[in-house]
């Protein structure tokens, strides 16, 4: 931060410390977008991770409700029917909400 005298200042009408407190407040702005900034990097690096984790439980779900009783034999159709939640689907549709940017 440069300080100028009065008569080097650039803006003489405003005295000294209305020009400091017009770059306090521009540094306090400054320090908010950057933390926001911040926060919108991490929401984008990381936004991803919760319907991954979505994805993941309605995979292992159908794994353990559906394909695991019909290798034991179980009428695949009828388990399906049964549940009456669309598994796949579901994985599928988090899986390309993660995949977006």
């Amino acid at each position: 931060m440069v300080f100028y005298s009065a008569e080097q200042r650039p803006n003489k009408s405003l005295p000294r410390y209305a020009t400091e407190r017009v770059l306090s407040r521009t540094t306090k702005q400054i320090k908010t977008e950057l933390t926001m900034k911040k926060q919108i990097q991490f929401l984008i690096l990381t936004g991803w991770l919760l319907p991954v984790g979505v994805a993941l439980l309605y995979f292992a779900r159908w794994i353990r409700e559906i394909v695991a009783p019909t290798l034991k034999g179980g009428n695949f159709d009828q388990l399906y029917d049964m549940h009456q939640v669309r598994y796949l689907d579901t994985t599928l549709a988090c899986t390309v909400v993660a995949g977006r940017p």
